[in-house]
Formats: structure tokens, C-alpha cells, sequence
């Protein structure tokens, strides 16, 4: 089938959408477990005015508000007399989940009894050999100073492989995962074994892939642009409220593979379960709406995400960079890399294939011309921010989410406090948002893709008029009837009420220069004067 090829409906009507490049109709899952080897001015118009939020704007702001309702702290106690005196804690069922953990625990204890009371009998000179070895473990694993999330799990990127891609990437890295992330190796191979012979089997019995595969993509996505930080999340929350809309959660974007039969029992389980992002706090659930390119690097590892986690190799070689955009990767890669696509929104759509995906990936701006061939109908709207301010927040997500993803170290701070232009997270940065935006501009300069097509909104009105905000994306984009999710967004901007965003530390003149150098097009093309990022009318 071409690239992009429209496919009438039975009803000979809607278009639908079959997988671009050269990739086969028999590929399978193994074949996307592979890895991967190697001036158009803006609209003129004023901020819009429609709709009215009740957001107070703070140029330091980060996406995405925190609850209305501060968080307050009692003293051991004080809550119970808060709640009153004849107040009664409801008792949580317990759960196979907490059941298997419990287990666990006390197999954990038996087995390290177990080896305490071989260790209490053996002979001195292996009593010695031993204590040597734990030593020379602990020497490894320790640094001279602490390493920030190093413990941390559970946002790991990687939940989603197969033990063969798990052991694919690994091979291609000569095995050098770090003794301080071991632990972060250890829960990998967990998932993935699991993943590989008790989950994954059990998907292909109840949803077959031929049967994913044969089904059809019956309207054109919507996607969301725009550099992180820049409040994709935020405008991917609000236009998700509309129930024509649907868009790929946070558990079937990081369990890709096998969220058919199981995301029932984890809703159930785990529905009310909120965590909050490490980079802003904001609580996320397991149905939340999330980016998809977190589900295409677990289904064939073609993402620039992959740098972050084998980020000392990446550093030397730039192996994942090349798919950020495409442009310098092979053809094969390319026809994997649109497969992966395809095959994973047609498994978003496959309870829901009256719906019309909503997605959001800021690596999807690099790729404006790949996802214009595969849905050539697809819409587009593209999210800027004061530059200044994205490079702060995205320093923060850097710290505080990618290093969570790390095997191998790498010190992205170096000597910040009086050279944070000679940083590694300077340096890395500059080469995402400058390589986000030397294609996106390319891309958009072949293609001239009209208003109806691609509009352009900002960050700081979607933040002080969310609403309005929304409604000149429908009318630009001609998205139907606005008037019936105008009053769920009234309803969802009133509960998020005034919030304080992240606050962050000034940055040199320095950084500054590098910032207005390399972003000269994007300080011009989507208004924001370069002195200090303030947007102005155009």
C-alpha cells in the first residue's frame, strides 16, 4: 500500500488510513522489536479574548496548574480530631497486586535468613572472600557525591520491551549499564520478562494483531506541536474533554504492547491512583491522556528518548538523535518507525473507532512532513512559548524526569555556577530545541500548509484565556460544533482556580546569547522580542 494512501470506507465516504513507507503487511511485533541501528508569517491577530479564565499569569509559570485547594499539613493526630471523634477509617480491600508484594516480602526475608545462617556456618576464609566481594560491590556502586533520582523507578521509559529488545539494546551497548543504576536494569528485566511470556501472550490470544492491523484510522488525527515545556500537556488536557476526541492514556502508552486485556483490571486496581510529575508536580493517573512518543520507544525503540537512557554513549555517538526528525535516518528505519505509528494508533482506536485521535508528542514537531504523508488530512496545532522560559523549564525536566530514565551516568551540571554556558545540559538543550526547530521550519517552508491546516496559538493566552484559546483552534480548524465543549472547559478551568508555577532561577547573559543565536527564527516567527522573550502582537 503507498504512503499515506486514502482508503474509502464501505460507506465510500470517510477516509481511513493505512501504514505508510515500505513497510510489509506481514510485519509482526518482533520485526518493531528490533531497535533502530543507526517564511511563513503567523496569522495576524490579536490575543484572543472569547473565553475568560481564572488563571493569574506568572511569566515563570510552567505547564499545567496544581489543584485548587492548598495541600495542609496536621501533626501526627491532628487529623483524627479534624475529622471528628466518631469518624471511621473505610478498610481498602486487599488486592492480588498487594497480595503478590506481601508474598514477595516475605519470600525476600526468608531468603536473606536463609544466607545469613549459610553465611554464620561457612569456613573463615570464604566468611573473608565473601565480605570482600560485598565490599568491592559497594565500592563500585558508591560516588563521592549523591546522585539525584537515583533510586527512582517508576517513571522509567522502558516498562514496555520485550526481554529480546531489552537484551538487543543492551548488546549494542556492550552491556555498560552502571553499578549505581543495576537496580533500574533489575526492574527492565523484571517487566520484560513478564511482558515477553506472561502478558504479551495472552494480547495476541484475545486481540490478535491481524485483527489490530485490518482495522481502519476513519478520521484524520489531530496533533498538538511544539517544543517541551511550551503547554502541549496543558492544551492536550482541554481539547481531550471533548467525548469525540480520544487519546492514548498513560498506561497504554507505557505497556504498548499488551493494554488491551489488562487495562481494564489496572483501571480497576489502580484507577484512583494519582502520581505527580516530577518536573511540576502535576497529578497524573493511569487514564490520564499522555504523549505517544513514550509508546513508539517501547514498541521499536526509534526515539530520541533512547539518548536519555543510554546517555553517556549517546553523548560520544548521537546514535538516537538522527530520530528526532528522520531526516539523516535510512529508509528502513523510516518504514519501522511508520509502522510502529500506524499499528500503535490503530490499537488506541480499536474500542473506540468512531473517535477521532487527539495526540501530542514534542518530538512530533520535528517530524511535520513524516506525519503529513502518513495522514495527509491530519490537523495540526502548533503551542510557542517565551524561549527564555522554555529553556528554564526545560532544564528542570531535564534534572528532575530524564536522569530518571539513565543506565549510564553522565554529569549534566558540571561547573553550573560559573560557566552554565559550558554545561552538558546547556549543550544538550541547544541541540534539541535548535534540531526541533531547524526541521520544523524546513518542513513547513515545503509544505505551506494553509491556516485550516496548521494554526497557531501561544502559551501565555492559552493561559490567561483558556477557553478562548480553544474555541479559535475549532474555528481555525473547522472542528464542528463548539458550543457543547464550551461548557466542560468553563467547568475545568473554574476547578483548577489560581496556582503558583515553578519558579526558576535567572540565567546568564550568557545562556541568553546562545538561546537568541540559535532560536533567531523562532523569536521572529512566533513574536517574542529577544531582549527577554516577552510575546508581543502580530
Amino acid at each position: 500500500m503507498n504512503d499515506g494512501a486514502v482508503v474509502p470506507t464501505a460507506s465510500g465516504t470517510s477516509p481511513s488510513y493505512d501504514r505508510g513507507g515500505a513497510a510489509s503487511d506481514e510485519s509482526k511485533p518482533s520485526d518493531l522489536s528490533n531497535g533502530g541501528g543507526g517564511s511563513h508569517p503567523l496569522p495576524s491577530a490579536a490575543p484572543p479574548t472569547w473565553g475568560q479564565g481564572n488563571i493569574k499569569e506568572d511569566p515563570s509559570a510552567d505547564e499545567n496548574p496544581v489543584d485548587k485547594a492548598p495541600l495542609v499539613y496536621y501533626p501526627t493526630g491532628e487529623a483524627d480530631k479534624k475529622a471528628g471523634a466518631g469518624s471511621h477509617k473505610k478498610k481498602r480491600p486487599v488486592t492480588a497486586m498487594k497480595k503478590a508484594y506481601i508474598a514477595l516480602r516475605k519470600f525476600t526475608v526468608a531468603i536473606g535468613l536463609a544466607a545469613l545462617a549459610i553465611f554464620v556456618y561457612m569456613p573463615v576464609i570464604l566468611k573473608i572472600i565473601v565480605g570482600l566481594f560485598i565490599l568491592f560491590i559497594l565500592s563500585l556502586i558508591y560516588l563521592p557525591r549523591s546522585v539525584k533520582h537515583r533510586w527512582e523507578v517508576k517513571f522509567m521509559v522502558a516498562q514496555g520491551w520485550t526481554l529480546r529488545q531489552w537484551f538487543v539494546y543492551l548488546a549494542r551497548h556492550n552491556f555498560v549499564v552502571d553499578p549505581i543504576y543495576w537496580h533500574r536494569a533489575l526492574f527492565i528485566t523484571v517487566i520484560s520478562t513478564f511482558t515477553s511470556f506472561v502478558w504479551a501472550p495472552k494480547e495476541e490470544k484475545e486481540y490478535p494483531e491481524e485483527t489490530i492491523r485490518a482495522t481502519t484510522i476513519q478520521q484524520p488525527p489531530l496533533f498538538i506541536l511544539g517544543h517541551f515545556r511550551s503547554g502541549t500537556t496543558r492544551l492536550h488536557e482541554l481539547m481531550s474533554k471533548d467525548d469525540r476526541f480520544v487519546a492514548p492514556t498513560v498506561y497504554q502508552c507505557f505497556a504498548p504492547r499488551v493494554f488491551l486485556h489488562r487495562e481494564e483490571a489496572i483501571s480497576e486496581q489502580f484507577g484512583k491512583l494519582q502520581m505527580r510529575r516530577p518536573m511540576d508536580s502535576v497529578k497524573v493517573r493511569m487514564e490520564s491522556p499522555q504523549e505517544d512518543e513514550f509508546g513508539l520507544v517501547n514498541l521499536c525503540g526509534l526515539s530520541p528518548y533512547m539518548g536519555a537512557i543510554f546517555a553517556r554513549a549517546e553523548r560520544i555517538k548521537n546514535t538516537y538523535f538522527q530520530y528526532l526528525s528522520f531526516k539523516e535516518a535510512s529508509t528502513e528505519e523510516v518504514a519501522r518507525w511508520k509502522d510502529a505509528v500506524v499499528f500503535f494508533y490503530k490499537k488506541v482506536l480499536f474500542k473506540k473507532q468512531d473517535k477521532r485521535l487527539i495526540l501530542k508528542s514534542p518530538a512530533h514537531t520535528a517530524r511535520l512532513k513524516l506525519l503529513h504523508e502518513l495522514f495527509p488530512d491530519a490537523k495540526f496545532i502548533h503551542i510557542s512559548r517565551n524561549p527564555f522560559e522554555v529553556y528554564q523549564s526545560t532544564s528542570k525536566l531535564f534534572m528532575d524526569l530524564l536522569i530518571q530514565w539513565n543506565l549510564q551516568y553522565v554529569d549534566y551540571l558540571g561547573d553550573i555556577q560559573s560557566h552554565p554556558e559550558d554545561t552538558e545540559l546547556h549543550r544538550s538543550i541547544l541541540q534539541l530545541y535548535g534540531g526541533i526547530y531547524d526541521s520544523f521550519f524546513q518542513d513547513l517552508d515545503e509544505l505551506g500548509l494553509g491556516k485550516d491546516v496548521l494554526t497557531y496559538v501561544k502559551y501565555e493566552d492559552l493561559m490567561r484565556s483558556p477557553v478562548g484559546v480553544v474555541e479559535k483552534i475549532y474555528k481555525d480548524l473547522r472542528l464542528g460544533n463548539f458550543e457543547n465543549v464550551q461548557q466542560l472547559l468553563l467547568e475545568a478551568t473554574a476547578k483548577d482556580g489560581e496556582f503558583r508555577r515553578n519558579a526558576h532561577p535567572n540565567i546568564s547573559a550568557n545562556v541568553k546569547n546562545d538561546v537568541r543565536t540559535r532560536l533567531a527564527r523562532y523569536f521572529t516567527e512566533f513574536g517574542y522580542e529577544p531582549e527577554h522573550g516577552t510575546s508581543v502582537s502580530q
